[in-house]
């Protein structure tokens, strides 16, 4: 008898604690906060299901185990594990709606399509409290959605999620059915953020409105579709794309629009493009050009340059591109030429003089002002091998484009090897290129870049870096303006 009572008496004092411990949410004039009590309105289902776990934890408790805590989720790897429902509340609403199952996978997509804020400052001054939405996903932290910066977090993380775009028009199409109260979003196609651009794209000296939107199709686990919207006039940039940059990466640069100048014309040309992880290889580049004219988007030609290829001995190609008078002699690594004469039936003068296997592999795009002469220019990073099998690497090709007459005209070219652990500089050179290219013009304080790179200090000295950036000046590759380092062309 007597431990019966004393099993009774730590279900109460159990249920006392897990009472005490659920959180809620309010919402008032202060913004979201969390309670530590259940609300007095609770209903008996809720009660219920609290009398229930702390019934079910009491089991074997006279074991003299301590009762653990379970851990909300707090992070999207997490959220993505299993399937959850969903509830949603509007800020001014005084309680939630279930959502449909469909509507919940949708909104997990939309939560996908964001990246963590890394900015110190900016994550510390950032209003926790602040919401337009709040989603209340089974087992997990309610997440805060807010419109005005298009960000969301878990409560009680101080990590911010800064999504792709606008999403506003998806939570403006939720309708919510009044039988059931179910939330959901009608139609075949979903919008499910936008990027608004204003440019004068026909020099008329209007601007007009560019927008490049994701819409995904009303369905599980749809492939996402990228318009490009000026004005009244659409095209499509991309037909088909799995789209996720948290909590893991299909996606390495996220969908952006650019715009250069013509040469000697009025007006601007778009550049959409983005780029997908690609095992073994890192990304693949994929890019879309249009001019605006007579009030219709019209897609632009766009090509690699022409190369010609031509075997010496030894190993060393030599490598022209006529469109820009560069020529250069490159050599393919030993391991793979190895591999080649030992499992190829190809003659390495008749691979290269006919290009067999040639399978040139766009990394990816970046528009920047290049050579300093106030105006954006494209640069396109392609990898060079040839697909015999098996493979043989020639380079890193740099391509810098203008756009005159309608048309991208190379007007500068640039091939880096292979990386080669035992070639410090050339690998220093490589990582030279590579920033101008990605970050933009190299300050003569070479300095201030080693941290940007992945090698260890002691491997990039500042004398090997300054030595390094002599000789691109030197072989006309680069070429210094002021107090920094451009492209030379």
């Amino acid at each position: 008898m007597f431990k019966v009572h004393i099993k009774k008496l730590k279900s109460a004092m159990k249920l006392s604690a897990l009472l005490l411990s659920i959180t809620t949410m309010t919402i008032g004039c202060g913004g979201y906060q969390k309670r530590d009590h259940l609300p007095a309105n609770t209903s008996p289902t809720v009660i219920n299901a609290v009398v229930e776990s702390a019934q079910t934890n009491d089991s074997g408790s006279d074991t003299g185990k301590k009762d653990e805590k379970v851990k909300r989720i707090a992070t999207l790897e997490q959220l993505y594990t299993s399937k959850h429902s969903l509830e949603i509340q509007k800020k001014g609403q005084d309680k939630s709606n279930p959502a449909s199952e469909l509507l919940s996978e949708k909104v997990k997509e939309l939560l996908s399509m964001a990246e963590l804020k890394e900015d110190s400052k900016a994550t510390a001054d950032y209003d926790y409290k602040k919401f337009d939405y709040i989603l209340k996903f089974n087992g997990a932290e309610d997440i805060l959605v807010s419109m005005d910066d298009q960000t969301y977090h878990f409560a009680g993380e101080q990590k911010v999620y800064k999504l792709w775009g606008d999403s506003s028009r998806f939570w403006e199409e939720i309708l919510k059915d009044e039988a059931s109260s179910e939330l959901s979003i009608k139609g075949d196609t979903i919008e499910m953020m936008q990027q608004d651009y204003q440019q004068d794209l026909d020099g008329d000296g209007q601007t007009e409105n560019i927008r490049l939107i994701c819409v995904k199709s009303n369905q599980p686990e749809s492939n996402g579709k990228l318009l490009l919207k000026v004005n009244d006039s659409q095209a499509t940039f991309s037909e088909r794309m799995d789209w996720a940059t948290k909590p893991y990466h299909t996606v390495n640069e996220a969908p952006k629009l650019s715009f250069i100048s013509k040469q000697g014309e009025k007006g601007k040309v778009i550049i959409a493009d983005f780029s997908w992880m690609t095992n073994g290889i890192g990304s693949t580049g994929v890019i879309g050009t249009y001019e605006y004219k007579h009030g219709k988007i019209q897609k632009t030609k766009f090509e690699m340059p022409f190369l010609k290829f031509s075997y010496l001995q030894n190993g060393k190609v030599r490598v022209q591109a006529p469109q820009t008078g560069f020529t250069k002699t490159m050599r393919i690594q030993q391991n793979e030429l190895n591999d080649f004469r030992e499992f190829s039936e190809f003659d390495l003068k008749s691979v290269f003089k006919n290009k067999e296997g040639y399978n040139p592999h766009p990394l990816g795009y970046t528009v920047k002002d290049f050579n300093g002469d106030g105006e954006a220019e494209l640069c396109a990073t392609d990898f060079i091998r040839f697909q015999i099998p098996p493979r043989l690497g020639i380079g890193f090709l740099y391509t810098y484009y203008q756009y005159r007459k309608g048309a991208f005209v190379p007007v500068k070219t640039i091939l880096n090897p292979t990386y080669d652990e035992n070639n410090i500089s050339q690998s220093i050179k490589n990582q030279i290129i590579e920033n101008i290219t990605r970050v933009g013009p190299l300050n003569i304080d070479a300095e201030k870049i080693i941290e940007t790179w992945f090698m260890p200090n002691e491997v990039y000295t500042l004398e090997k870096i300054r030595a390094a950036l002599a000789e691109l000046l030197q072989e006309g590759v680069l070429k210094q303006k002021d107090n920094q380092i451009f492209v030379n062309y």
